[in-house]
């Protein structure tokens, strides 16, 4: 399964004629890759032997539960170190790239070949892999590719493309910049964002960012926006007849027809997916379930619904949250009496969505969510 899973990665990411050899130290140090795996033993990075070139990507990456923060140290240290090789169940990995080869297949024109660093996602439909090309001469990251591994992969990349394109052109500068595509496969490469990653605390300027999201001139209802939504719920099989109560009865307390402002949704809107510039401004990344004209507050909720899941939030919004709630709804136009409803709608489709893609631990909690009193937030 392991030998799979790499051929499969050197085949998308490398140039025709790679091969590769796992468990083997053999030749020199730009052949020399880590295989390190992640939850059972799934890769999770292919690394490059020299750390100053993986280092370019590696250190924006944060975890953020303490003990994932430990690990993720140790890793480093080891890594930067040279004594990846003594960490256990990190496998040694040879691959070997043909003199000139060249790595059009990546959008990459250059004369001196780039080092991949490879992120290797979970094993779901839409399983990819995401590498930063690193420019030697520069020594930086020169852009973001994604491949895909899983059945649907390709499809959520060539998805995520053309939304970048249409960003570029509405809401520059908030979106990285789509620079290559190959849709027949589905491999795509798009601007590196640098900058940290947030904090899981919600600012002004997560705030500031989605305001910037309304569509000038566009509304959109609660009606209009869940029309899908209700046409899928009637054709669901296999639901709990208790579970699909709880969502018809979501759908008869958020139907109205009261025009609301239509805003591109980001889809995942999550610290992991946010950088900060310098200035404290957010620019956002993996665009791949974003759309337009979509509901106001989504990306609000889902900031905070998917940290709950992840860490056991007891409450799914804190009291910090009322003040910048307030500040969103004034700027957009939105009326304090149609915040619940809102909420509500927005975590049933984020339900419908997680139903979709099979994360039934996610989509539980999001039910779990819609079945339980909604507090004083709104």
């Amino acid at each position: 399964m392991l030998d799979k899973v790499v051929s499969d990665i050197v085949a998308k990411v490398f140039p025709t004629g790679t091969d590769y050899q796992l468990d083997c130290q053999n030749g020199s140090s730009k052949n020399l890759f880590w295989l390190v795996p992640g939850k059972g033993n799934e890769p999770r990075w292919i690394l490059p032997s020299e750390h100053k070139f993986g280092d370019l990507f590696l250190h924006q990456w944060r975890p953020y539960d303490k003990l994932s923060r430990f690990k993720w140290g140790c890793l480093m240290g080891a890594y930067k170190g040279n004594m990846l090789g003594w960490v256990p169940d990190v496998i040694p990995l040879s691959i070997y790239v043909p003199h000139q080869s060249q790595w059009q297949h990546l959008g990459w024109f250059l004369d001196q070949p780039p080092v991949p660093v490879i992120y290797v996602g979970t094993p779901v439909p839409r399983r990819k892999v995401v590498f930063g090309l690193i420019d030697v001469q520069k020594n930086e990251v020169a852009s973001i590719g994604k491949a895909p591994l899983g059945l649907m992969g390709g499809d959520s990349i060539n998805y995520e493309s053309e939304i970048l394109d249409r960003m570029q052109k509405e809401k520059p500068g908030r979106a990285p910049r789509s620079l290559f595509v190959d849709r027949k496969n589905g491999i795509a490469t798009q601007e590196f964002f640098s900058g940290s990653p947030t904090g899981r605390i919600l600012t002004k300027h997560h705030v500031k960012f989605l305001i910037d999201l309304a569509i000038p001139g566009e509304t959109i209802s609660l009606r209009e926006g869940l029309e899908d939504f209700r046409r899928q719920i009637k054709n669901l099989d296999h639901i709990d007849p208790e579970d699909r109560t709880v969502l018809e009865r979501v759908l008869v307390e958020v139907d109205d027809p009261s025009l609301l402002p239509a805003v591109w949704e980001h889809g995942d809107f999550a610290p992991w997916n946010l950088k900060s510039a310098s200035n404290g401004s957010l620019r956002a990344i993996d665009w791949e379930a974003a759309s337009r004209r979509g509901l106001p507050l989504f990306d609000l909720v889902h900031f905070y619904s998917i940290q709950a899941f992840q860490f056991g939030e007891k409450e799914l919004f804190p009291k910090s949250f009322r003040g910048l709630l307030s500040q969103y709804l004034e700027r957009l136009g939105i009326a304090p009496g149609m915040t619940r409803k809102i909420i509500r709608a927005c975590i049933a489709r984020d339900w419908l969505r997680r139903h979709e893609e099979g994360d039934r631990p996610l989509a539980a909690f999001l039910l779990q969510t819609l079945a339980s009193p909604l507090g004083d937030i709104a």
